[in-house]
């Protein structure tokens, strides 16, 4: 009899819980304005979003090199010139992503795989070349050698961490 009571307890409180959270939930989406919802704006004018909070992966070289206010609104305009001049080589570039996820790992389609891997990474090459010729007139020649420093160290960074991941995923589990 007792443990009938304590299951329906449970059962009990479990409900309540449940109809709190859903109305705390409810409750939370009828505050929040419209533009909770869009997309935030970071210092530099670039957009986040995503499961990941807006926290970019990369080393933050950006912020180790001293901009001045004057360099980080040339720079923000200079980033969003370029997205716009290359609109469409970046929808060519998504495009091939998700052709390449369409392939999935299918053995007769490594060929194919391949080429468009090939393709991505020339594409992918040519374009940081270009925002990079046309971010160094922006910089003083010292923030242009950290610059060159910060790009080695994050490439490093980022070896030793892929190294990392494919030794993990060889270890028998």
């Amino acid at each position: 009899m007792k443990l009938n009571h304590r299951i329906q307890a449970l059962a009990l409180g479990f409900a309540v819980v449940a109809a709190g959270g859903l109305s705390v939930a409810l409750a939370e989406d009828a505050v929040q304005s419209p533009a909770a919802n869009t997309k935030q704006e970071h210092a530099w004018g670039g957009k986040h979003h995503g499961k990941h909070g807006g926290k970019h992966k990369g080393c933050g070289a950006m912020k180790q090199l001293g901009l001045s206010e004057a360099q980080k609104t040339k720079l923000q305009e200079s980033h969003k010139a370029f997205r716009e001049q290359n609109a469409a080589a970046i929808e060519s570039m998504k495009a091939k992503h998700q052709q390449l996820r369409q392939l999935g790992k299918d053995p007769a389609n490594d060929a194919q795989r391949k080429q468009l891997r090939e393709q991505l990474k020339e594409e992918g090459k040519a374009l940081r070349v270009k925002r990079e010729a046309s971010m160094q007139g922006i910089l003083t020649p010292e923030q242009q050698k950290r610059w060159e420093t910060l790009k080695q160290e994050c490439k490093a960074k980022h070896m030793a961490k892929r190294a990392e991941r494919k030794s993990a995923d060889k270890q028998p589990k």
